[in-house]
């Protein structure tokens, strides 16, 4: 098995441009995303009682 190429460096975030992500269709995705996240979250709570250790994967939030 061979290694993965290096990804090249990131860009300052300082570089981006606020006007290209703040639009309604892009926040109303992110919404949707925040959303299903909380949902998927929800779906996962029942296991994390079990003791797996889905937090990990999840967040810290449950």
């Amino acid at each position: 098995m061979t290694a993965a190429p290096a990804l090249p460096p990131l860009q300052p975030l300082t570089r981006l441009q606020p006007a290209l992500f703040e639009t309604p269709a892009v926040l109303k995705k992110a919404v949707t995303a925040g959303r299903k996240l909380a949902e998927l979250k929800g779906l996962a709570w029942p296991y994390a009682r079990r003791g797996t250790r889905s937090s990990r994967v999840f967040g810290t939030c449950f």
